[in-house]
């Protein structure tokens, strides 16, 4: 993965969400980006993680969904 340092627009057309969501993310330190001059840059490899780390936690939620539905149907 490479270390291009990426705009917000750019996260946000990776990440598939606005630039607004992107700077949420940034500012509660949930991505990590540094602020170069007066713009948000962000490691391209950075996007990759946290894009990795969402699909984990949305996979475990899931399936902690999942399964509470199915202890219901019991």
């Amino acid at each position: 993965m490479s270390d291009k340092l990426v705009s917000k627009q750019e996260a946000a057309q990776i990440l598939g969400v606005s630039e607004r969501t992107i700077s949420r993310y940034l500012n509660a330190g949930s991505l990590r980006g540094a602020i170069i001059g007066k713009a948000w840059r962000i490691k391209e490899s950075d996007v990759q993680v946290f894009f990795e780390e969402m699909r984990e936690q949305t996979a475990e939620a899931l399936k902690a969904k999942q399964k509470g539905g199915n202890e219901n149907d019991q």
